[in-house]
């Protein structure tokens, strides 16, 4: 996977130690993410494409290919359904 995610103006976040809330200011709605859902956002708010998060978990945790692409895709298909992310615009 090769897109990039950004994090919609409308969600704030807040880092604890180990994990993360989000706040959809749009709806009220709280969301809270685990210490490797946050991980991975934190990654996505720096920039990073979905292959580099792909490999910097393969590496990490060591952990097949196959499974951290199927984890990774359920997981931003759930951000992208709550509209706390959106694609980035290729220029």
């Amino acid at each position: 996977m090769k897109d990039n995610y950004v994090i919609r103006k409308n969600v704030i976040v807040h880092n604890t130690e180990n994990e993360s809330v989000l706040l959809d200011m749009n709806t009220g709605k709280y969301y809270g993410l685990d210490f490797i859902g946050t991980e991975i956002f934190n990654l996505i708010q720096k920039g990073e494409e979905l292959r580099t998060i792909e490999e910097i978990f393969m590496l990490k945790y060591n952990l097949e290919k196959r499974q951290i692409e199927m984890d990774l895709e359920k997981f931003i298909n759930n951000l992208l359904k709550k509209k706390l992310i959106r694609r980035k615009k290729r220029v």
